[in-house]
């Protein structure tokens, strides 16, 4: 239950195998999740509307950091961030208002394919994309009593969960633990 690290056998192929960080490691990277025949079917059957993940710069980021990001060791994240969209941008089926990559004032217009996106399919259907992470969210999100017991409630749900003799050093125990070693993490962080 463990996402897999960048030099992980998962995905045979897939380049490069450390941290991405720079505009070169962005691009071979996308280069390389088109190699992949599933991806490769899906893009040649259907339209797509793309919009990008907080993963596609680094593990959680937020508006100007992420989890795994630090800057004295890998560099400055804002440089990150750009080397990221822009290579997401070059590769991935989207139009940008206006130039993506050209130098623009700061703040809200800084980067102005970053606005929440409106996309009318006529009478049938209005899709909306937001963007709410790399533009507007300043801090991780911060982990609250309601999505522990979420977490709790999830890990004991299930088939497994029914006789609470099976609790114990079996995956349920497992799933738990985990939850408590999540909460003890961020309750240091603070």
């Amino acid at each position: 239950d463990t996402y897999p690290g960048p030099a992980s056998d998962l995905f045979p192929g897939l380049q490069p195998k450390h941290e991405l960080r720079t505009l070169a490691d962005y691009r071979l990277r996308h280069g390389s999740y088109r190699l992949d025949a599933d991806l490769q079917r899906l893009a040649a059957a259907a339209p797509m509307v793309a919009i990008w993940d907080d993963h596609e710069i680094a593990n959680d980021a937020w508006m100007h950091g992420a989890k795994n990001h630090k800057t004295g060791k890998v560099g400055d994240f804002e440089a990150r961030k750009a080397a990221a969209i822009r290579a997401y941008h070059e590769w991935l089926p989207t139009r940008p208002e206006s130039d993506p990559f050209a130098s623009s004032p700061s703040g809200a217009e800084k980067f102005p394919w970053m606005r929440w996106r409106r996309l009318d399919f006529g009478d049938l259907a209005t899709l909306l994309m937001l963007e709410t992470r790399l533009a507007s969210r300043t801090t991780q999100a911060e982990l609250t009593t309601e999505m522990v017991h979420d977490m709790i409630y999830t890990a004991l749900s299930g088939a497994f969960a029914l006789s609470p003799r099976s609790w114990k050093g079996q995956k349920i125990g497992r799933r738990l633990e985990k939850i408590r070693l999540t909460v003890d993490a961020h309750i240091s962080q603070r």
